[in-house]
């Protein structure tokens, strides 16, 4: 809680059931945060990162916006991007999505909502962890 508030974190993340699941907790340990915001889509790094893919722009955009509504309608400071590996819609390897999450947290730095932003990544055994 900051100032009696409940804080909340946005969370950048793949759609995928497994991604999501571990994001959260590793959300709510990284910022101390009462409250995740999740933001999903297909390859959530890659597409951060600017790998080019179908509807991409699109996607980047909504994706933009919804972050900004986190910040402006709940207040969130901190941001974690997620990445995993064996994902279908960004499948590389895992030390090519520590790469694109580094590329993803210089993206969303530039969009100036968040004052933290933080990576996080599931290596190869499904085990969630920072990727900073």
């Amino acid at each position: 809680m900051i100032n009696g508030k409940k804080t909340y974190c946005t969370v950048l993340s793949c759609d995928s059931t497994h991604c999501c699941t571990g994001s959260v907790p590793l959300a709510l340990r990284t910022f101390g945060a009462m409250r995740v915001d999740m933001i999903l889509a297909p390859g959530m790094d890659g597409l951060l990162a600017g790998i080019r893919r179908q509807d991409a722009q699109k996607d980047l955009l909504r994706v933009f916006q919804e972050a900004r509504d986190s910040v402006e309608k709940n207040d969130s400071h901190q941001c974690l991007i997620m990445g995993h590996c064996n994902c279908r819609a960004n499948p590389v390897s895992f030390e090519e999505h520590k790469i694109q999450l580094r590329l993803a947290k210089a993206t969303v730095e530039g969009w100036n909502l968040f004052r933290w932003v933080e990576l996080g990544i599931s290596n190869p055994e499904g085990v969630f962890k920072s990727a900073a």
